[in-house]
């Protein structure tokens, strides 16, 4: 197999058990038939080929979709027929790159229910991340303590547990950790780790073929943790609304936690219904801010640890100086940085890392979010003009919106105070007191944060 497919073949086989019978005969057991037709249309005769290779005998080889919901990829084979990894029998520099690993990750799966054979279901997601990996910084550090207590089965307080944060910034990586030490503490694949999209496509399949009473088994009675990630789907949606309603009243009132991810609007926006609304922000309601310089070096110094890479502290430092916006665009930049240096055997310096990951530089440095840019963003999300925000109103419509907008100017930006006060027809002194004024007002009023944040990531989304 070749070794460029090394990346590939390690996605797909994540999830994928490996079984052998009394007669030798190996199976592969996929999650689902997409799963199983793909691996067996571009990988069969390459791993049909590796496995002879590694057992030295002729090796016949099947797929078949998963049954049985029990046992997990991981189980060692002790017996003929017993699920282990796929790549248990497979040398590993056959699928594996540097850094990666090709095991499988149990999942939240659900225990099947009676007749569910008939009506197929989205296949869950891998929980491959942990809270130990997880970098915690100033501007995450509230959600990893809370999600800490979580799964010490601090329920009372904390359900549901919102984390609203814009995309790229741990959110996930946080949820699927709490899944999966959930699932160690319940166990019985009875911890459910779905996107509100995916339960949505139940829901619809379950309606569609009369089954509805098997998926409020599933969501209501049979769960023991529900973690909901990309919430911001469910917007605008009011049967999904309202059947969402219904499983966080019977989740709670069981007591069984839940936790809710996603990048919501306003508190107040009109495509969040009021009796979603007031249940999703009855527990604890915690944001994740865009990393600080210190959390991005350590991120950028755990990928380098991971990597085995020797690259240099100063040059790091300089990749976390120049991409700002979220995690996601900072692994990117330093896996771009990585192929450099295992293409030319050779770690770029400082300053060639600049003329490296321009375009990361340009998102992250404001070269494409100018002062203008951010005036017209936060007006266009207030319903207010440019002209507006420019005039001399005090009337509180007004003055919030330019306050968040001298605040973005002031943090997405390089330009001098004097600048940003002329846009806005005020003096620096008048620019500085705005931004004090805001940052005072975000530590008071969690609702204003959460609105802030999120005109913040829109921002950084467009730019």
């Amino acid at each position: 197999m070749a070794q460029d497919s090394a990346p590939q073949i390690e996605y797909w086989l994540e999830d994928v058990g490996l079984t052998e019978d009394d007669n030798g005969t190996l199976t592969l057991v996929c999650p689902n038939t997409f799963a199983m037709r793909w691996l067996q249309e571009r990988y069969g005769a390459p791993l049909a080929r590796a496995l002879q290779e590694e057992t030295g005998k002729r090796v016949a080889l099947n797929f078949q979709v998963r049954e049985v919901r029990g046992a997990s990829p991981l189980d060692p084979p002790d017996k003929a027929g017993q699920t282990r990894s796929a790549a248990a029998l497979l040398p590993p520099a056959t699928v594996s790159g540097p850094g990666l690993s090709v095991l499988g990750e149990p999942t939240a799966q659900g225990t099947e229910l009676p007749g569910s054979e008939n009506h197929p279901r989205p296949p869950c997601t891998p929980l491959p991340f942990l809270l130990s990996a997880f970098v915690v910084g100033a501007s995450n550090r509230f959600a990893w303590s809370a999600a800490q207590e979580i799964c010490k089965g601090v329920q009372d307080y904390y359900n549901p547990f919102l984390l609203l944060a814009p995309s790229g910034l741990g959110k996930t990586h946080l949820g699927r950790a709490i899944a999966r030490e959930l699932e160690e503490t319940h166990g019985n694949g009875r911890v459910l780790y779905c996107t509100a999209e995916q339960f949505f496509s139940e829901m619809i399949l379950h309606m569609k073929s009369r089954s509805i009473h098997q998926f409020k088994d599933r969501y209501r009675r049979s769960c023991e943790a529900l973690v909901l990630d990309d919430l911001q789907f469910v917007l605008g949606k009011k049967a999904l609304q309202a059947e969402l309603c219904f499983t966080l009243d019977a989740l709670v009132s069981r007591r069984k936690q839940v936790v809710l991810l996603g990048n919501l609007p306003a508190r107040d926006s009109e495509e969040l219904s009021e009796s979603l609304r007031s249940r999703i922000f009855s527990g604890l309601s915690v944001s994740i801010e865009p990393p600080d310089y210190a959390t991005r070096v350590a991120i950028l110094a755990a990928l380098q640890q991971t990597s085995g890479l020797p690259i240099p502290r100063p040059v790091l430092e300089t990749l976390a100086r120049l991409v700002r916006s979220n995690v996601r665009e900072l692994v990117g930049a330093f896996h771009r940085l990585s192929a450099v240096h295992r293409l030319f055997r050779d770690s770029p310096d400082p300053e060639s890392v600049e003329v490296l990951l321009r375009e990361y530089t340009c998102r992250s440095q404001g070269a494409l979010i100018t002062l203008e840019a951010i005036q017209r963003h936060v007006a266009r999300y207030f319903g207010l003009s440019a002209e507006d925000l420019a005039s001399r109103s005090r009337h509180r419509k007004v003055l919030l919106p330019r306050q968040i907008a001298m605040y973005l100017s002031r943090k997405h930006t390089r330009e001098p105070l004097h600048a940003i006060g002329k846009l806005y027809q005020r003096d620096h002194s008048c620019v500085v007191y705005a931004v004090r004024s805001l940052e005072k007002s975000l530590c008071r009023n969690p609702r204003l944060e959460r609105e802030v944040l999120f005109i913040e990531g829109k921002l950084l989304e467009t730019a």
